[in-house]
């Protein structure tokens, strides 16, 4: 297994369930905040489709290209949080500069990237 034994034993059952309080609020959260960013999306659909079908059309490309766009920089930010902030908690500062600072190198390229993408795509992108 991974990790010093004493990080698994002893196992006990009253230990497993001590922070579920804490666990079952962050958890009401998240739900609340996928809830609202779908609900978000279900506004702006009604409100495109007031305009017509070819707004409606329209606002479907934007909305997928944005959030196909959004997925790549969300996941790097997490990692990079995640890793900067173990490093900081071992007291590596060291490595957590270096690890935020690829961070910011790969988040500047997989902007370019998107940005290429949608120039060169301007005219073509959501035509059949």
């Amino acid at each position: 297994m991974y990790g010093p034994k004493e990080a698994r034993y002893p196992f006990k059952l009253s230990h497993v369930f001590s922070k579920l309080g804490t666990v079952t609020s962050l958890g009401l959260a998240g739900t609340i905040m996928v809830s609202s960013e779908w609900w978000a999306w279900e506004a702006c659909a009604l409100a495109a489709s007031m305009l017509g079908p070819v707004s409606l059309a329209a606002q479907s490309c934007l909305l997928s290209t944005t959030s196909t766009f959004f997925q790549v920089p969300a996941s790097l930010g997490i990692a990079s949080a995640v890793r900067t902030g173990n490093l900081l908690g071992a007291g590596r500062g060291w490595e957590a500069k270096w690890a935020s600072r690829t961070s910011l190198i790969l988040s500047i390229f997989f902007s370019a990237c998107n940005r290429s993408a949608s120039f060169r795509e301007r005219f073509t992108a959501g035509m059949s």
